[in-house]
Formats: structure tokens, C-alpha cells, sequence
């Protein structure tokens, strides 16, 4: 897990999560913000989908 800290994953892994955000519950996206705070990155159109 801590090999895919890195800005080029983080923004993949995001780009994945803002096309399918429509089919995740309430729990996976609270986990889906919870860990890229951990990691101390923010992609303002994830967090944009997320709370749509």
C-alpha cells in the first residue's frame, strides 16, 4: 500500500472513483475521502463527485 502514495497513482486511482462514484454507498465514500486525506491529496473533482 505504501508503494501507491504517489501523485501519478492517487490521480488514477481518482479519475476510476469519479466515473464509477454513482455506484458506491455512503460508507465506501466516506473511505474513498478518508484515505486520500491520509495521504494528503486532494483532487477537487473527486471530491466534486463525491458529494454529488
Amino acid at each position: 500500500r505504501m508503494q501507491n502514495r504517489d501523485a501519478a497513482f492517487l490521480e488514477a486511482a481518482a479519475r476510476l472513483f469519479i466515473q464509477n462514484a454513482a455506484e458506491l454507498v455512503e460508507v465506501e465514500i466516506l473511505n474513498v475521502l478518508y484515505c486520500y486525506a491520509k495521504c494528503n491529496y486532494l483532487n477537487i473533482g473527486l471530491v466534486h463527485r463525491m458529494i454529488q
